[in-house]
């Protein structure tokens, strides 16, 4: 049980700042989004209320331990105050509390510094200081400097020491530790299921939970959490992989620890594709060499691209050592700074035109490999040569051309395409497929989009080919290009199109459900999209701006879809509702909008970004859980199934889910030809087309799911046509309501 809170009668009602009243904060660094002030009220009953007030401004109510989480005693208080609310130098902040008659209050000055980023590598000399936040910032807990490191005092949930800076991305934190021993949780106790002590890289800070509370505890985002775990005894310990998108990696064989005996253990965190993150760890004996081999890794895509580096101890007495941070170059040559590279797609104040040619019937659609040996791709053969029409390059600057792309045949690689019989562009592959699995082995339906030289191009008639290169090495190589929108890029000082913008929301916005956007734009516009940034969707890039372009049927136009919505001005239309039923919780001020402005001409302007902004729902939260071990080639015919797991973690009880929605991505997922997919054994219709792409979101009853893993099967016996799950596979989206008003 947690322990009870203090009462007026054993102790003098007074508030005890634990770091005292003269901290610093940024001089070594900003690891994450929040400074964090600890301490604990005593004396006080449960009547007792805690506030705080930064640099004179209103009251904030704190709340009071024990919370079951970041709060472990008895008056125990986090105050969480975003870094960009402080003043550069001096701050102070108010404490005041008040219980009954008894009131008393104190003062903290906060000196925020504005020093540039801390640079790898980076060192903690624990002996070098003479207070904790000399060298890190404490974030949760009461730690004590001891010979040799720093030491957790009280045991409880994540206690937590942060490091270094949020701009940091690729890197390898190694530190001793030692444990002395646990605090075995209790049946009421938040994270009651592990006890481990553990390295957190990429850490952005607590995110919002929804909650009126103070402080947050929700822990994700974040790239990802690497715990050692020793349960509840040190003869059965494991790593597990926790990362922010949900994905669990452990350990099978389990490894024995001595308490008081020191241990060393490292996390590494590298960007092995511009999407996708891999994470690795050790633990070795500290009186040994370290091993070359990691104990376990793991992958994810789409994750938090950078932040400082975390120290925890959840629910165990340990001690950690002096901290090495190291840079790393990863795999995709991103180094410790952001990956440079040139981004596609339309940019705030670009002008461009579309060009767009749909593909229908059975063959102009398809591209197969010239050099194909099975007989039934023959009859496909020679590839079509299509045309599109181009009317507009004068002032052209650059010019793009985004696909809608069946991924073919699984295994079907080096992809191609031309321009008027220039030389061939090999076009990119899935970049979120886990590391050591060819992408091209996992069937996908997606949106590349490729730079195309404007020497390629001509005004009139332009030829357009596919092909399948000689790298391929399948028996039946085949892809399919459904529709081809070629964007032609303008200089804008020397075309006349229409202007506009996003009038509200304001930038650093919170936004309720279903929240009204308006516009504003010339009496030339004709239509204006909006898209919002944002992490969900269904394409395996979580953390996008959210659209698509998929033909709803086969030879139909692939225009944009999955984005917040369009209205036409010309009809006096000048706002629309977005839509957030269904879009997951977000992290505070992490959405942005825009708007793509389309004039009678076909020229379109993308405005400026309207970014910062939050969501809030009052009484409601939506959570999403991805598929962890989506199979290569997930398909199914003439009797077989395939299955893979959606794990639902426990934060929130399922009692209080109200809706779920499976999302859905397939090719050739008729009814007709196939069976019910299943979730934990229950039945439902695929819903999905014949020989074409669909994305559903389908309607599950929230009693058909579990915490934990979530198995769902697809089978078929038709002989003809298999049904394809597409990358990245099922997701459950469940909504919860909070009963928070």
């Amino acid at each position: 049980m947690p322990p009870s809170r203090s009462t007026a009668n054993n102790e003098e009602f007074s508030i005890d700042v634990w770091y005292g009243t003269h901290q610093q904060f940024g001089h070594n660094g900003k690891p994450q989004r929040w400074v964090n002030v600890l301490g604990r009220l005593t004396g006080h009953t449960d009547s007792a209320l805690l506030s705080y007030s930064l640099n004179d401004g209103e009251l904030q109510r704190l709340t009071i331990g024990p919370n079951r989480t970041r709060l472990a005693n008895g008056g125990d208080f986090n105050v969480e105050i975003d870094r960009r609310d402080l003043r550069v130098g001096e701050n102070e902040l108010l404490l005041f509390a008040e219980d009954g008659d008894d009131k008393t209050s104190t003062s903290i000055i906060l000196v925020n510094s504005d020093a540039a980023p801390t640079p790898l590598p980076h060192r903690v000399d624990w002996s070098k200081a003479e207070r904790i936040q000399d060298v890190a910032q404490v974030t949760d807990g009461l730690w004590k400097l001891v010979p040799g490191g720093v030491r957790v005092v009280e045991p409880y949930y994540d206690r937590v020491l942060a490091i270094g800076d949020e701009s940091w991305t690729n890197y390898e934190v190694t530190v001793p530790v030692t444990f002395h021993g646990f605090r075995a949780p209790g049946p009421t106790d938040g994270g009651r299921n592990v006890v481990h002590a553990a390295i957190a890289v990429r850490w952005p800070g607590h995110a919002d939970d929804g909650k009126p509370t103070q402080p947050r505890t929700k822990w994700y985002p974040l790239g990802a959490t690497a715990e050692f775990m020793i349960q509840d005894h040190p003869d059965e310990c494991r790593w597990r992989i926790l990362g922010g998108g949900g994905k669990q990696v452990r350990t099978e064989e389990p490894r024995q620890i001595e308490f008081g005996k020191r241990y060393m253990m490292k996390h590494r965190v590298e960007a092995t594709s511009e999407t996708t993150t891999t994470y690795g760890v050790k633990f070795w004996d500290a009186e040994q060499p370290e091993p070359e081999k990691w104990d376990v890794t793991a992958t994810e895509d789409g994750d938090v691209t950078n932040g400082g580096a975390l120290l925890l101890a959840h629910y165990t007495d340990v001690t950690f050592g002096n901290v090495t941070v190291e840079p790393i170059e990863s795999s995709s040559g991103a180094t410790t700074d952001a990956p440079s590279r040139v981004v596609l797609g339309p940019k705030p104040g670009d002008v461009y035109r579309e060009y767009a040619i749909h593909n229908g019937g059975n063959l102009d659609w398809r591209v197969t490999d010239p050099n194909a040996k099975a007989e039934g791709a023959k009859k496909f053969l020679p590839n079509p040569v299509l045309m599109l029409d181009i009317r507009d390059l004068e002032h052209a600057i650059r010019a793009e051309a985004v696909l809608d792309r069946w991924g073919g045949h699984a295994g079907t690689t080096d992809k191609r395409i031309r321009f008027n019989e220039k030389s061939w562009i090999t076009l990119p592959e899935l970049a979120t497929t886990p590391v050591g699995h060819a992408p091209e082995r996992f069937h996908s339906q997606d949106n590349p989009v490729i730079d195309v030289p404007l020497s390629h191009l001509v005004k009139g008639e332009n030829t357009i080919e596919g092909t399948i290169g000689p790298g391929n090495k399948t028996h039946w190589g085949q892809w399919g290009l459904y529709s081809l929108i070629l964007r032609v890029y303008y200089d804008p000082t020397k075309k006349d199109f229409s202007g506009g913008s996003i009038v509200s929301p304001s930038p650093r916005t919170t936004l309720q459900e279903n929240p009204e956007i308006k516009l504003q734009c010339d009496s030339s516009t004709e239509r204006i999209d909006v898209l919002a940034w944002y992490d969900e969707d269904g394409d395996g890039v979580y953390q996008d701006w959210h659209a698509s372009r998929f033909q709803p049927l086969r030879g139909q136009a692939a225009e944009l879809r999955d984005h917040v919505g369009s209205i036409d001005p010309s009809i006096g239309e000048s706002s629309l509702t977005w839509n957030t039923h269904w879009i997951p919780d977000q992290q505070p001020e992490s959405i942005k909008l825009v708007a793509r402005i389309h004039d009678g001409n076909g020229l379109i302007f993308v405005s400026d970004v309207v970014d910062d902004l939050s969501l809030k729902r009052n009484g409601w939260s939506v959570r999403q859980y991805r598929a962890t071990d989506v199979p290569e080639a997930f398909s199914v015919r003439v009797g077989r199934f395939k299955s893979c797991n959606i794990p639902i973690v426990a934060d929130v009880p399922l009692e209080n889910a109200v809706q779920a929605v499976l999302h859905y991505r397939t090719w050739e997922a008729s009814d007709r030809h196939h069976k019910p997919f299943q979730i934990n054994g229950h039945a439902h219709r695929n819903e999905g087309k014949n020989h074409h792409y669909d994305y559903d979101l389908l309607p599950i009853a929230v009693s058909e799911l579990k915490h934990g893993d979530n198995r769902f099967t697809i089978q078929s016996d038709t002989e003809h046509h298999m049904l394809e799950v597409l990358w990245p596979g099922p997701a459950i989206t469940v909504r919860y309501r909070t009963g928070q008003p």
